[in-house]
């Protein structure tokens, strides 16, 4: 995917084609164990997904990539024990959702911090 998306660099469909393969390679190496490894690929995703919402602002499923990656990024925060990182990226997360016209369809934002529900 990745020598892919070299040879296409313009391709918005690569690129996030790309940046979900890394979330994924991202959630095996946390479901190991390995969060160093894990937070090399959310990193990776978190930046695809930027530049992606970054070129195309008006797309709600760029944005929701966009929120995703930063989900990500905050779970694996929380399961390495470091809540101060946590923090800041869910209150990104939950901005980033608030501001979607609509909510997707398949997606329900709940988030268990300090045992409140925001």
């Amino acid at each position: 995917m990745e020598e892919l998306h070299r040879d296409n660099p313009k391709s918005e469909e690569l690129k996030n084609g790309l940046a979900i393969s890394y979330g994924k390679l991202g959630e095996l190496f946390q479901a190991q164990g390995k969060f160093d490894t894990a937070l090399v690929f959310f990193k990776k995703r978190s930046q695809l997904s930027e530049e992606l919402y970054q070129a195309n602002p008006k797309n709600e499923s760029l944005k929701n990539g966009l929120a995703i990656s930063y989900s990500k990024l905050g779970d694996l925060f929380s399961g390495a024990r470091q809540i101060r990182h946590r923090t800041g990226l869910l209150s990104t997360t939950l901005s980033a959702w608030r501001t979607l016209p609509r909510q997707p369809k398949k997606c329900a934002v709940v988030v268990w911090f300090g045992g409140v529900v925001l």
